[in-house]
């Protein structure tokens, strides 16, 4: 599974959940869903209350189901809702994460321990002027390019008369 902090939603792809057979779709809707790569794709439907075990806890998770393929060992998304319900705690120094449910703390190793050290950050005024053109660069390419539409349709069709959910920019 893939933890993302940045994603408002739980997601799981259509063909592991009709794999696993993890519950029936409930909840139909024409929810359209905004990547982070700016494309649109349309929501399969919902599946509530699937229980994620992890180690020896079970957390009650609601999906969000996608016919899409997501290929690889990460085919689940859990976001926010997930990390809020486990009462996860990311220290990224020791590369854990803590998990909670009544009063009951596992910790995972969710990547190797950062062995490097940073004392010092030392930018040059060069490397500055260049990072500044490239981002220059690349908002004009960004405006000169137009986005592929969804299915031959617009965004602005293609999210009408659904609800949308945009996924977390910090940069906004």
């Amino acid at each position: 599974a893939l933890l993302d902090l940045g994603s408002s939603i739980n997601l799981m792809p259509l063909a592991l959940a009709e794999k696993y057979n993890v519950g029936k779709i409930t909840i139909s809707s024409k929810m359209g869903l905004l990547l982070a790569n700016k494309s649109m794709i349309n929501a399969h439907g919902m599946i509530e209350d699937v229980l994620m075990k992890v180690k020896d806890l079970a957390f009650p998770v609601d999906f969000v189901i996608v016919d899409i393929d997501l290929a690889g060992e990460r085919d689940i998304i859990l976001g926010r809702p997930f990390l809020a319900t486990s009462h996860a705690c990311i220290n990224m120094k020791r590369g854990e994460l803590t998990i909670e449910m009544n009063e009951e703390k596992r910790t995972l190793q969710v990547y190797g321990k950062s062995t490097n050290h940073c004392y010092k950050v030392e930018i040059r005024e060069k490397d500055l002027e260049k990072a500044q053109l490239n981002s220059e660069w690349m908002e004009e390419r960004l405006e000169e390019e137009e986005l592929p539409a969804s299915r031959g349709q617009s965004y602005e069709e293609s999210t009408e008369g659904t609800d949308v959910i945009e996924t977390y920019n910090p940069d906004e």
